[in-house]
């Protein structure tokens, strides 16, 4: 997302916004964890540090594009998670990947309020089989010493 972009979602000043960015690219660059904060030809992205990707890349089906994988990893972290939410991180492109997913039936999705509801559902976990259970583990082990069950744009929003 743009810098702007950031800054309508948590309703915060281009220079708050800013700060908090980059006290969250230290946080993650400072801790164990698989996550980095970037800037990327004007927008802000979050990805695996480059001394993971050759143990993601591994793990990764090749039938799968990169983007939709990077759609069905934001799912599978952070589920369930709503469709606006994945759309947020993701952009517009995440709703084909969305209706592919559910389609060929590696995520499920239940209307929740406007929106919808997202999980993963057993055949992705038989798909990705031993890598799901050790990516999973090592998220949930993240979430609990880290991020404290709090959302990217949550913790924007902490900022003073």
């Amino acid at each position: 997302m743009t810098l702007e972009e950031l800054q309508k979602l948590v309703q915060k000043t281009p220079e708050e916004t800013l700060k908090t960015i980059k006290r969250l690219q230290e946080e993650y660059g400072s801790r164990a964890s698989g996550i980095t904060i970037y800037e990327d030809e004007g927008k802000w992205k979050m990805g695996v540090k480059t001394k993971l990707l050759p143990s993601v890349k591994t793990a990764m089906p090749k039938e799968f594009p990169k983007s939709l994988m990077e759609t069905l990893s934001v799912i599978a972290w952070k589920q369930p998670i709503t469709q606006a939410f994945v759309i947020n991180i993701r952009g517009n492109k995440a709703y084909k990947h969305i209706k592919y997913l559910t389609t060929k039936e590696f995520v499920d999705a239940k209307k929740h309020k406007r929106t919808l509801m997202l999980r993963t559902t057993q055949k992705f976990a038989d798909y990705f089989g031993e890598e799901e259970k050790t990516i999973k583990k090592m998220m949930e082990q993240d979430i609990q010493k880290d991020i404290k069950s709090q959302s990217l744009s949550e913790r924007i929003t902490e900022v003073k």
